[in-house]
């Protein structure tokens, strides 16, 4: 009666009594193994543990509910004094070069194989199946010398409870329907222009002016949205700007007669781009992934007006134009949850921009962007 009052009186509290009880299942199990193990040998337990993601069907599998099994397990090794727990980015590592995944059913001789590299005495392996409204998990402790079971051990927890406790666990980076939001960093060099020289005529007078465009060095800032509608397609989508415009050459007007100087300035440069992208996902590893894109880029390119005599109307140098490109990305996820990538890109074609002179008719080219880039970017995938 006291307990009943207390779930109906203080909910919070009756979520805390059952999230206990996942804690002192996994105590248990823990416990078991490592007391029958104890058992059957009487000197201390010591050496090194690898906790194996538990098999599950291919439902719990993709909920992670077996990974989140051995991530709440490893906890309790952790604080059980005389073993070591192999961390599990070594494990990861380990299985990566064995061209083994974690992420589906572990094979025992493969956890064999795994342990031995990582220097382990004992593996912990399992199983953990959906029955009712409850998650039942059967683990085994596995002696790596000999292959030979040394202790099982089983418990049964509420599926709501547990999901609710190994929360951190379960939330996974799927497949299909994923999302992601990145930030980037388009950077290229920019061989630019060549020097051009002409002169026009402007109130009667000869003006004999001088385009210099440099070879210069930008950098867009931009944010992007990335969709997976199958687990071997990706539609992405960004925008970019440039932050601190880079100085992309010089511009000298002079009359001719008398010799004076009109304007003699550097001219800076900002760039905005939209790009869009439809790529093709290959798998090198169970964190690693290569991505093959093609698409379309919507740039937008002006440079700073040029200080004229009376305020002529020279304007600014200024292009629009969409290029087809394409684009070769590698991603390496940390988690996964979060990516890193880095990308070459590819536009195939390029356009300048272009100032109309104070003669109204000519025109020079100010600035061209190289058609290759490089762009890391960081990624959170929901």
């Amino acid at each position: 009666m006291a307990l009943l009052l207390s779930c109906l009186l203080f909910p919070g509290t009756a979520a805390f009594a059952a999230q206990s009880e996942i804690s002192a299942g996994m105590d248990k199990l823990a416990d078991s193994l490592i007391g029958a193990y104890q058992i059957k040998h009487s000197s201390a337990a010591d050496g090194k543990i690898a906790v194996f993601n538990f098999n599950s069907s291919k439902e719990l599998e993709k909920k992670r509910i077996g990974f989140a099994v051995a991530e709440l397990l490893t906890h309790r090794f952790v604080t059980k004094s005389g073993f070591t727990v192999v961390e599990r980015l070594g494990l990861d590592k380990i299985l990566e070069e064995l061209k083994i995944s974690m992420s589906g059913a572990t094979d025992p001789d493969d956890a064999l194989k795994a342990g031995k590299l990582g220097g382990a005495k004992l593996l912990v392996l399992g199983s953990v199946e959906k029955i009712g409204s409850k998650y039942h998990v059967n683990a085994r402790l596995v002696e790596v010398e000999t292959g030979e079971i040394a202790a099982t051990a089983y418990e049964s927890f509420p599926i709501g409870v547990f999901e609710e406790e190994a929360k951190s666990y379960i939330v996974y980076k799927p497949e299909i329907q994923r999302i992601g939001i990145y930030a980037l960093a388009n950077w290229r060099h920019n061989s630019n222009l060549s020097r051009q020289e002409f002169i026009l005529n402007s109130y009667g007078q000869n003006v004999h002016t001088t385009v210099e465009p440099k070879t210069f060095n930008s950098l867009f800032w931009g944010v992007g949205l990335r969709y997976a509608p199958s687990a071997k397609l990706t539609i992405d989508v960004s925008a970019m700007n440039t932050g601190a415009r880079p100085e992309a050459g010089h511009v000298k007007e002079e009359w001719t007669s008398p010799p004076s100087v009109i304007s003699d300035d550097d001219y800076p440069v900002g760039v905005s781009a939209y790009r869009g992208l439809v790529s093709a996902k290959i798998n090198l590893s169970r964190r690693f992934f290569a991505h093959i894109g093609a698409g379309f880029t919507a740039y937008r390119i002006t440079t700073g007006s040029v200080l004229v005599y009376n305020n002529s109307p020279s304007g600014f140098a200024k292009v629009s134009y969409i290029t087809p490109c394409v684009q070769l990305r590698t991603e390496y996820f940390l988690q996964d949850r979060v990516g890193i990538s880095l990308s070459g890109n590819y536009d195939f074609t390029s356009k300048p921009a272009r100032q109309t002179e104070r003669d109204g008719l000519t025109k020079s080219n100010r600035v061209e962007l190289d058609k290759f880039s490089l762009e890391p970017s960081i990624s959170l995938y929901f």
